[in-house]
Formats: structure tokens, sequence, C-alpha cells
């Protein structure tokens, strides 16, 4: 599990990371052709429902929780996280907060005091029985005679969720999902390179892009990390309808030991750009 050491705001961090990724793996990268849209018999919304008051449960006594989490130091100063959320309702499971916490043996925090953006998210949309990946890495805090905070365990919380009946999308909900393809390596690092996936949305308009979620698990598929990142740097989006091919950078954030082969990415998609009230603001 990692944080990421940024000097600048959230923003500037997804820009930099887009150009990097551009100027540095794009030309390489092959990708598939363009994505054909999705058709729709209904009219297409072209606006995001309502607002619902936010509350932890849904009506229906379902809720979103942790199934599952993973961590790993990498490179001696960074940690990597990952996680598989599940939605158990009935209903839809909008704009739902994730803060990641990862935690030293004396129960502080591990990561260093100017990193940590990418450890408080939004999961855009979880459908009714959806399970589906946070990602994250960050930079270790300072020990000790120039040593690193050594992570021990990492707590997910939850926040509330906007709760709608599948009722309230008559046109249907989008269903987004992603192909995994490989990974290609640069610079000779086993912790840094670029992803490459096929992207689906099954929509009748394009999506907001909201990051995209690796998560790593090792030979025996237990979870041993995550990360995030935009998407998009090549053309396709990622939230467009249809399907199309992407990359995601990692950005050092694979441990030793990942099977690659088992890396699942997630695309968040939202309705609209999300709304930059709330404190702290996630990092997408």
């Amino acid at each position: 599990m990692t944080r990421l050491l940024i000097w600048g705001s959230a923003a500037a961090v997804v820009l930099t990371c887009v150009l990097c990724a551009w100027a540095r793996y794009g030309p390489s990268l092959p990708l598939a052709g363009p994505a054909e849209p999705a058709a729709s018999s209904s009219p297409c919304p072209e606006r995001t429902p309502a607002p619902r008051p936010q509350a932890p449960t849904a009506p229906d006594g379902g809720r979103v929780t942790v199934l599952e989490s993973g961590f790993a130091t990498v490179g001696g100063n960074r940690v990597s996280i990952g996680a598989v959320l599940d939605n158990s309702s009935a209903q839809v499971a909008y704009r739902t907060r994730v803060t990641i916490r990862a935690l030293d043996a004396r129960g502080g925090s591990a990561v260093h005091p100017r990193s940590g953006e990418l450890l408080v998210q939004e999961i855009p949309i979880i459908l009714p029985g959806q399970r589906i990946g946070v990602g994250a890495w960050a930079y270790l805090g300072d020990g000790p005679r120039f040593t690193k905070l050594t992570p021990v365990s990492v707590r997910i919380e939850l926040g509330p969720s906007q709760w709608w009946p599948v009722a309230d999308s008559p046109q249907g909900l989008p269903v987004v999902s992603a192909a995994f393809r490989g990974i290609r390596h640069y610079g000779g690092s086993p912790h840094d390179g670029v992803a490459q996936y096929t992207a689906t949305v099954d929509y009748c308009r394009p999506l907001a892009p909201r990051l995209v979620a690796a998560l790593y698990r090792d030979r025996d598929g237990r979870l041993a990390g995550g990360s995030l990142n935009a998407a998009g740097a090549l053309g396709h989006t990622a939230c467009e309808p249809g399907a199309g091919g992407e990359t995601l950078s990692l950005y050092d954030s694979m441990p030793a030991g990942t099977d690659e082969a088992r890396t699942e990415i997630y695309p968040y998609c939202d309705f609209a750009p999300r709304d930059p009230a709330g404190l702290p603001p996630p990092v997408n």
C-alpha cells in the first residue's frame, strides 16, 4: 500500500500523470480501434438524477462493505494498497466516499505527511450486487536514523452513499467493465509499467471519467496492492460508449511478487463531473 507524495494540487497530479503517460509511453502502445457507440431505444438522460440524502445503509438494509484488502511495501519507501468493495443492496450506491489509511505498529499513520492524496477517493457508481476495486499508493513517512515507517495494517473507511432505486433509471444503468490485456515494463523497474486493457461501457451517452483503479494480486490470488491514475491519454477515455483500447500508467506501485496476469482494472465513470464541495475533497 502506498501514498503518492504530491507537491501540487490533486488536479495538477491528474494532468501531470496524463501528460507523462503520453510523452513516455504513448507512441509505443498499440490500442484497439475507436469505440463503437452503444445503441439505446430510450431517450438518454443528459443530467444526473436528483441528489438523495446520504446514508451508510440503503432503505432495504443493504450497504457497501469491504470484502478483502491487501498491501505491500514497494521499493522500500512506498506502500501499495488494494481493496474490493461489495454493494449488498438492491439499490445503486452513488458517490461513495472511501478513505484509506496505512498504519504502523503504534496505530499511527505510516504515510509521509506530504503524501497521501490518493487515499481519499469517491466511487461514483456501485450497481446492486456489484463488486468493485479500490487502489492507491503513497510514500512512507520518515522513521528514526534515515529509515522509513513500516506499515503493518490498513483500514478502509467507507463514507455514506446516495441510494437510488433501479426503477428511478428507466433508461437503464451504465455497466462499465475492463478486460486486462497485459503490462509493458519500462526503465528496468519491476514496479513500473503501463497496463493495457479494453474498456467497455454499455450506456447511451459518454460518462464523466473519474480515474481508473488497478489491483495487484500475488501468485496465490491474495491482494497485494493497488494504484489509481488517469486514463485516456491516447484517445479513448474509458468512459465512452462501446469498447475501446486503453492504457493506465502504474507509476512504481506494483509490489514484488505480483502475478501480473491477475491484475484487475476498474474504470470509474460518473453521470457528471464530481461536485467540488466536501472536505477533504477526493482526489477524483
